[in-house]
């Protein structure tokens, strides 16, 4: 039977880490809602804007942010993922950093969908969607 087997094998490794992220999953969001003042706005908002650069260069810019939250009045944009995050990728000095080195992609990500959820031209109904001076982002 090899990899059929749901027993052993590894669908059966990759059944139990889908169904330890769950369970880990599910008892966070269960300390956010028993623990602190937080309101889930969406999970998976898309989210789109045109931008135009010196008027003549023109792009789209796309995002699907995992979970949009008010946590104690702050807007709060959250990105999920599967492996570690290392603190460091979270810093930069200069936001050419983000550009330039693949290691603050994640950090560039979450800074980009702040952007997006500022300028969402895909929303059908924007008054569902608060707006706060500030936006905190994390994984």
């Amino acid at each position: 039977m090899g990899d059929r087997d749901l027993k052993r094998g590894k669908i059966y490794l990759a059944q139990k880490v889908v169904e330890n992220m769950l369970s880990s999953y599910k008892e966070v969001i269960k300390d956010d809602l028993l623990y602190h003042n937080v309101t889930i706005i969406d999970s998976e908002m898309k989210m789109a804007t045109n931008i135009s650069i010196d008027g003549e260069q023109k792009m789209h810019l796309y995002g699907i942010a995992d979970r949009v939250e008010l946590r104690n009045d702050n807007l709060t944009i959250l990105d999920y993922k599967t492996g570690k995050v290392k603190p460091k990728e979270l810093e930069f000095n200069n936001i050419k950093e983000l550009f330039e080195l693949p290691e603050k992609k994640k950090l560039l990500q979450l800074m980009m969908y702040a952007y997006l959820y500022r300028h969402n031209e895909n929303c059908e109904n924007p008054n569902l969607y608060p707006q706060t001076e500030k936006i905190d982002c994390g994984i």
